[in-house]
């Protein structure tokens, strides 16, 4: 491993900046970004149709978007062109990493979902009737994008990897290595990771569960967090917290390099 992954230090002050830039980034490519995050919900939708498998495709299609859109953020930072054929041969080096990682977090949710269910039961709770509630309300509806972006929000969070998906999206790491690099950075920067990761996307969880408005705030916040997780890794991995100023983009446009590190 590079000397230049070494994680600093942050402040808990960056937050807003980091919301700030991953918003700027954004929008140097919302066509870009809005394109990946409704093909990543229309494949989730489709793979429903799978019995036992539909939430484990979910869960992996949502991880594939994450890279696609950390390296078009890396892009657009840059002010580059998404490179695709290194893109495409980053995302098949990681896919067993990713497929590993979705099972992970697809254990912890039916383990959670089934203490749930199990505390709520009529058994333990007699006389209440959970199921016209507004939570599973929504979980009745919720489409299966929206539920395996929980699921892989959720998992991050508690196993404590913010960084995990951009160290794997943009550098050539063993998992082994990515998992001890993201658990070193969190630990150095326990505070501010735990803040950057709650505050910003409570209120989507709010909105999920109560709002009919979960399916297009899904729709945006899939890209952000994408975007919000490079922004938070390039301060804490490479040192720079604001982006490079945008520039115009050329015909003949650099494509976006893998970062090596060894």
């Amino acid at each position: 491993m590079s000397k230049m992954l070494e994680p600093r230090r942050v402040s808990i002050r960056d937050i807003p900046c980091w919301l700030r830039e991953s918003w700027a980034l954004f929008t140097r490519r919302t066509a870009c970004f809005m394109g990946i995050s409704v093909a990543y919900y229309l494949l989730a939708m489709s793979a429903r149709s799978l019995p036992g498998l539909g939430l484990l495709l979910g869960i992996l299609l949502c991880q594939v978007g994450a890279v696609l859109m950390i390296r078009l953020a890396m892009a657009a930072d840059h002010s580059d062109a998404l490179a695709f054929k290194p893109t495409w041969g980053m995302i098949r080096n990681v896919l067993w990493c990713l497929l590993l990682l979705t099972v992970v977090y697809l254990v912890l949710y039916v383990s959670v979902l089934l203490l749930t269910l199990t505390f709520l039961s009529p058994e333990v709770l007699p006389g209440n009737d959970y199921a016209g509630t507004a939570l599973f309300a929504a979980f009745r509806w919720v489409l299966p994008g929206e539920l395996a972006f929980l699921i892989l929000y959720t998992g991050i969070v508690v196993t404590s990897l913010w960084f995990l998906t951009p160290l794997l999206a943009l550098h050539e790491l063993t998992l082994r290595d990515a998992m001890r690099l993201a658990r070193r950075a969190e630990g150095r920067n326990e505070g501010v990771i735990l803040a950057a990761s709650y505050l910003p996307f409570l209120p989507f969880v709010l909105l999920f569960m109560y709002s009919d408005l979960s399916l297009p705030l899904s729709l945006l916040y899939v890209p952000l967090f994408a975007i919000y997780q490079y922004v938070s890794y390039r301060h804490v991995f490479l040192g720079r917290r604001d982006n490079k100023p945008a520039r115009a983009r050329v015909r003949a446009a650099a494509p976006v390099p893998v970062l090596q590190s060894k």
